[in-house]
This record gives structure tokens, C-alpha cells and sequence, in this order.
């Protein structure tokens, strides 16, 4: 929940850093809209609480997009950006004052945040090719994200729900009785005993613990 990441920010002294770079891909936009965390920051405003109003211009948020997720998908040209909201005057400088002895992005990559941030509106010449294209995109993307969620659960002992959005499904395993039985007498956890039965026994000497937890790359 976005309004209580903001809380414990505000009461802990948190500067919150939001990648939003997967807003595009919202496979149920009815029912899961993409909502900025600035977004929310500022409807604290709107509170009837004194307490909670002051938490939209407490709160330090700093908000990063780039073109390398969506439906851009320009991993290789290096454009991003951040916003800075509600960040102190002296910090922001030093900000500016790292950005401005850095190098900059390249011109591609220039190029493809200034066509993210302002991309052809309905009327132009290019609009009916660059939505051609996108919907395209979000299309397959989805789609694949569908076809995997539907063959994680044919598998047995795996359960994986749906992904709302972005690029990632992670599923579930469940492992049988007999396992979390032996799990119990060997004294562990059922992932700190499962991993090391599933990895080769040539890389034993590698990992101590492995938590069951498998995230999958569309």
C-alpha cells in the first residue's frame, strides 16, 4: 500500500525512492490502475487529519523512469530520468552539481526520453504507426505473461498467480508432507532444507541458505 510506505517514511525519516518504470505494462488497468507514488503524496493534502496533511510536503520522494521498460524497451541506449520532490534546497544542489560533471546520455538515448515524456498525440503524422506499434507490444507482452501463469499452474505442487503488470511471475512451491517431515527432524526451515537438496552437489560449498522464491523473466 502506497499510503502506508509513505507513513512509515514520514515516521522514520525515510527518503523514498519510487521506480515506476513498468507504469505502461498494467495488465488489469480497470481494476489496478497505475497510481504514481507523487500521486499519492499529494492527495495527503486533501486529509481531513492535520497529521496526515503534513506528510505531503515531509515526505522526500525521488521518482525514476526510463526507457529501457514499458513498451519502450530500449535496454542498450541509456536514457532515465528522476524527479525530486520535497527535497532540500542544499541537497538538490549537490544533485545538480553531480549531474552537471557527469556525462550525459547519449544522443539515442536523449532522444527516446524525450519521446517517452512527450510521445505523438492523435493528429500527427506519426501517431497512428507509433500506436500501431505500442499496443502491439503491450499485446504480446501481456500475452506472454497470460501463457506462463497458465503453464506455472499445470505444473504439480507450483502455484503462481496472475501478474498485475511489469515483466516478472513468481510461483510458488509447495512442497509435499514427507519433505517438511524430514525438514522438522533435520531442524531447519522446509527452503533452508529443500535448496540444498536441488542444487548440484558439485556447488554445495556456494550458498548456506536458499529461500524457495523463483522469479520469472518474460
Amino acid at each position: 500500500n502506497i499510503r502506508d510506505v509513505l507513513r512509515l517514511a514520514h515516521e522514520k525519516r525515510l527518503v523514498v525512492l519510487a521506480d515506476e518504470v513498468y507504469q505502461v505494462n498494467i495488465y488489469q488497468p480497470l481494476e489496478r490502475p497505475f497510481v504514481s507514488f507523487k500521486k499519492v503524496l499529494r492527495d495527503f493534502a486533501k486529509s481531513e487529519k492535520e497529521e496526515e496533511r503534513v506528510i505531503a510536503e515531509d515526505v522526500e520522494l525521488v521518482s525514476c523512469h526510463n526507457i529501457s521498460k514499458g513498451v519502450s524497451g530500449e535496454c542498450g541506449r541509456r536514457g532515465g530520468y528522476f524527479e525530486l520532490c520535497n527535497i532540500s534546497p542544499e541537497v538538490e544542489a549537490q544533485v545538480y552539481k553531480l549531474a552537471s560533471v557527469s556525462l550525459c546520455s547519449s544522443v539515442q538515448g536523449q532522444i527516446g526520453i524525450d519521446l517517452l515524456v512527450r510521445p505523438p498525440k492523435e493528429g500527427e503524422e506519426s501517431y497512428a504507426l507509433f500506436k500501431e506499434e505500442t499496443e502491439g507490444i503491450y499485446q504480446t507482452l501481456k500475452s506472454r505473461s497470460e501463457k506462463m501463469h497458465a503453464k506455472f499452474n499445470e505444473l504439480p505442487g507450483v502455484v503462481c498467480n496472475e501478474a498485475q503488470g511489469a515483466l516478472y511471475l513468481f510461483p510458488e512451491l509447495r512442497l509435499p508432507a514427507g519433505a517438511e517431515k524430514k525438514a522438522k527432524e533435520a531442524g531447519k526451515k522446509i527452503d533452508e532444507y529443500y535448496c540444498p537438496q536441488a542444487r548440484p552437489k558439485s556447488n554445495t560449498n556456494r550458498f548456506k541458505v536458499c529461500n524457495v522464491f523463483v522469479g520469472v523473466l518474460l
